[in-house]
């Protein structure tokens, strides 16, 4: 509250100096601001009033700048940003002017919202953190939309959001708030069913699953499985229970990176019937295991149907 008083003491004591050195003919115009360098010499720009209440006019090639006011400009509330116009010259020579609106959403209420959730003694959303901010938006941590949440906050690790990621993925969203986050989701739905966008959404969700602090450079079969079964929840490929299956079968321990990055293109290259497999590409061998693996069982299927119909 005393910086606000001495300000307005400092604002009034300012006001009268100018009107002294305006009584004993020392005024001096300010020069025109930078912007209207760019305005040829003899041109003149007529900025229009954002309030109505007054309007300026700018002569390159002079130093004054005239003024008339209708009536004594209110106060700009710090809640309220206005939008700043600017002046560019465009490819024919003319003059446009640009509104460049405030950003849309509060800094202070971005590391508020962060805050809310943090750990008490690391400046992390831990697991508690996130079941909670889970909770506020009404959905559950194992949904598809908390992955594609997780992945537009660029998070590094399961349960975990660092404050880096939190407000730049609030800031990438333009949302301060848990209402403004809920109302993005449709918009982040609709932004990974693009194929270039869901795959790095996929290979993401990779790195995502690893746990870092034991260094680990290979998913655990009993985090792959689900984390495929989460990413490919909006959009199943046709083979994936009978990759489980087949997993699950061969007793694999682990995904590499390789592996779980093919798999995608894997699914997406391959008929369902796994007819356009071919083998001389370089797939990993667990994809020449799973085909001949499928093959085999349709074989056997196949000798059990004409002994059924010999019986």
């Amino acid at each position: 509250m005393g910086k606000c008083l001495s300000h307005c003491v400092d604002s009034n004591s300012t006001e009268s100096q100018r009107s002294q050195q305006s009584h004993n003919g020392k005024h001096r115009t300010p020069t025109p601001p930078s912007y209207y360098s760019s305005v040829q010499k003899g041109q003149s720009v007529r900025s229009a009033p954002s309030d109505g209440s007054h309007e300026e006019y700018y002569t390159n090639g002079s130093s004054h700048k005239e003024m008339r006011t209708s009536e004594k400009k209110a106060p700009m509330h710090p809640a309220k940003l206005p939008t700043i116009s600017s002046i560019q010259r465009t490819s024919n020579n003319n003059l446009k002017t640009i509104s460049i609106s405030p950003p849309e959403y509060s800094e202070t209420r971005i590391r508020k919202l962060f805050d809310k959730y943090k750990d008490e003694h690391e400046d992390c959303i831990l697991a508690e953190g996130v079941e909670r901010f889970c909770q506020d938006l009404g959905v559950d941590p194992a949904e598809f939309i908390v992955l594609a949440l997780a992945w537009k906050f660029n998070a590094g690790t399961m349960c975990k959001f660092t404050r880096e990621e939190f407000e730049g993925g609030c800031r990438a969203l333009k949302v301060d708030s848990i209402k403004g986050i809920q109302a993005s989701f449709p918009s982040l739905l609709q932004e990974v069913k693009d194929e270039t966008t869901f795959k790095d959404l996929y290979r993401w969700t990779f790195q995502f699953g690893l746990d870092s602090d034991q260094g680990q450079r290979s998913l655990p079969i009993d985090m792959a499985l689900p984390l495929w079964h989460l990413v490919f929840s909006h959009r199943q490929p046709p083979l994936l229970h009978r990759w489980f299956e087949f997993l699950k079968d061969s007793q694999v321990r682990g995904i590499s990176r390789d592996t779980w990055n093919m798999y995608l293109n894997f699914v997406e290259v391959v008929g369902e019937d796994l007819s356009t497999y071919d083998d001389t590409e370089a797939w990993p061998s667990l994809f020449d295991d799973f085909v001949d693996h499928e093959h085999q069982r349709e074989k056997q299927a196949k000798e059990r149907g004409m002994q059924e119909d010999e019986v």
